[in-house]
């Protein structure tokens, strides 16, 4: 029994225990894959890439700290390009590649045209900044750190009446994100109603589409109202910002979340001068996490971060939780349990908390633009 064969079967044997002991080693390593999706060209692209630079630097950050019990995040990025057609296909292709989760998008018609591919496959999906009220308290799959447009819309219209003491709004709008524009508009309209204001008057344009700004800019002053608000993004409110202070340099400009990223100065100038937000997110904030948050962004991308890159960070930050959760609850638990029992997470400025449904609830701020900054006004 000490002979050649003897030794072969000890070697078999050794071999046989060291395969096993490596198999929860290498499962413990196998990367989580996340697939993101965002506008990353064409004109609305600015948002998008913002969003993709603050999920590589959250990714980064979560797999520097162990990843999800040892298994790092793999995040694949795609475009949509701004079409839902091609939204559809993206989310489609992340399906079939069996990517445990998806990140994105940025814009609510993206969303609204994809969210029903994700919860008929049973995939997580969590938006940064799909704020449309069509998703508000639905038992599914969608998950988000931004709020529903009605508590946007609400704290502008509470700012435009009782600190601005505005009486009547031209609603200058975007009909091509479906989901968003026109429900922010009506949602403001219905709350400056509320408080006493006599209300919005709705212009619609297409974005994009430059030969119809001025003429979006005549009839948005054609009633005479007391103040602009622009529910678009950042490049077509500025263009028409400028149209607007060709006739009226003085009437007040509010706008959306939406138009607020670097772009809308750069392409607005002094016609955006003093243009107010309403916003989850300060760049003056002195919150520690958010200093830290700000710092890395800026080594790594050369630029400050906005809200688009603090959401996303924040978006990734909520996923990797969900992850851990399930990967530390019940054996057969899914990731859309452990999300749904996220109650509060320590974003970049503060607290989020989240109900039943995954709709999240946190602090809003007012902001405007002064010297090409955005700068703090208050906090409601």
């Amino acid at each position: 029994m000490n002979g050649p064969r003897h030794s072969r079967y000890i070697l078999v044997f050794l071999v046989l225990v060291a395969a096993t002991l490596l198999i929860p080693a290498c499962a413990a390593r196998r990367p989580v894959d996340v697939g993101f999706v965002a506008t990353l060209s064409g004109p609305r692209s600015g948002m998008g890439i913002e969003e993709k630079n603050g999920v590589i630097l959250a990714v980064e950050a979560v797999n520097a700290a162990g990843g999800i019990r040892g298994r790092p995040i793999r995040m694949h990025y795609a475009d949509d390009q701004n079409d839902p057609e091609i939204a559809r296909a993206v989310v489609s292709n992340y399906i079939d590649e069996g990517v445990e989760a998806i990140v994105g998008h940025m814009i609510s018609g993206m969303t609204l045209a994809t969210v029903n591919l994700a919860e008929e496959a049973g995939v997580v999906m969590v938006s940064p900044t799909s704020s449309t009220s069509g998703l508000t308290g639905r038992d599914d799959h969608f998950f988000r750190v931004t709020v529903s447009l009605e508590q946007n819309a609400a704290i502008m219209a509470a700012y435009a009446h009782d600190d601005l003491g505005l009486d009547r709004i031209a609603a200058i709008y975007d009909r091509t994100n479906v989901g968003y524009a026109r429900q922010w508009a009506e949602a403001m309209d219905r709350s400056f109603r509320g408080l006493g204001g006599q209300g919005l008057d709705f212009y619609a344009f297409v974005g994009g589409s430059v030969s119809e700004y001025p003429q979006a800019a005549v009839l948005a002053l054609s009633g005479n109202p007391d103040a602009v608000v622009f529910v678009s993004g950042p490049i077509d409110t500025a263009l028409i910002a400028q149209q607007i202070r060709k006739t009226d340099s003085r009437i007040p400009l509010l706008a959306s979340s939406w138009s607020k990223t670097a772009d809308l100065y750069t392409y607005g100038g002094s016609a955006v001068e003093g243009m107010a937000f309403s916003e989850l997110f300060s760049p003056e904030s002195r919150d520690e996490d958010f200093l830290d948050f700000r710092n890395r962004f800026l080594d790594r991308f050369g630029y400050e971060p906005n809200f688009a890159g603090a959401q996303a960070y924040e978006a990734v930050l909520y996923l990797a939780e969900g992850l851990r959760r399930q990967a530390e609850g019940p054996r057969r638990g899914t990731l859309r349990d452990a999300m749904a029992s996220i109650r509060e997470l320590k974003g970049t400025q503060g607290i989020i908390r989240f109900d039943e449904f995954g709709d999240a609830y946190r602090q809003y701020y007012i902001l405007e633009i002064r010297d090409g900054r955005f700068s703090y006004v208050e906090a409601p």
